[in-house]
This record gives structure tokens, C-alpha cells and sequence, in this order.
């Protein structure tokens, strides 16, 4: 689904994102949520960044899979069991 990226000027500069997302076509692909695990259902890591990295990895593994890129990615959520600053700038990073 080819995704159009929108930055008005009227809206803060993002960065890492667009402020809007128009996609076209009829094609949707819905993930489950993925978590900081491999295949052989090992935690990655014992910190937040490890875990993140191995989530993020897990998208788009299940993106691949369906024939997309990272680039077809309309919408992400994360989901922080401890949203102390320290965790968030881990998963940040």
C-alpha cells in the first residue's frame, strides 16, 4: 500500500515520523503484538534496548512475511511496562 507522508507547517517538524499518513489501495496487514523474544521463545536481554531491538525485529520480520518493507509501516505503538526516563530513552535509542 503505497503510504504518502504529510508534514504540514502548520504542525511541528517531526522527527522519525510523519504528522499525517495517507495510504492508498486495498491491501492491509495487521500484526500481533510482538515482544522482545526469539524464535526459541529467549528473552533478548535483560534491558530495554535489547528487548526493543528484538521487537522492532519481530515487526518486521512479520511485515517481510506478508511481502512489505519497514516503509509500508503505517502505524507503530509501543508499549513500556516501565516508562521510567531511563527505560524510555533506552527504548528510544
Amino acid at each position: 500500500m503505497p503510504l504518502q507522508k504529510i508534514n504540514p507547517d502548520t504542525l511541528a517538524r517531526p522527527h522519525g515520523f510523519a504528522q499525517v499518513m495517507v495510504g492508498t489501495g486495498s491491501r492491509v496487514v495487521v500484526t500481533s503484538g510482538q515482544v522482545g523474544i526469539d524464535t526459541q521463545y529467549k528473552l533478548a536481554g535483560s534491558d530495554y534496548r535489547s528487548q526493543t531491538r528484538q521487537a522492532a525485529e519481530n515487526v518486521y520480520l512479520a511485515i517481510a512475511a506478508a511481502g512489505g518493507t519497514p516503509a509500508d509501516i503505517a502505524r507503530l505503538m509501543l508499549y513500556v511496562v516501565d516508562a521510567s526516563q531511563e527505560n524510555l530513552e533506552e527504548v528510544y535509542a
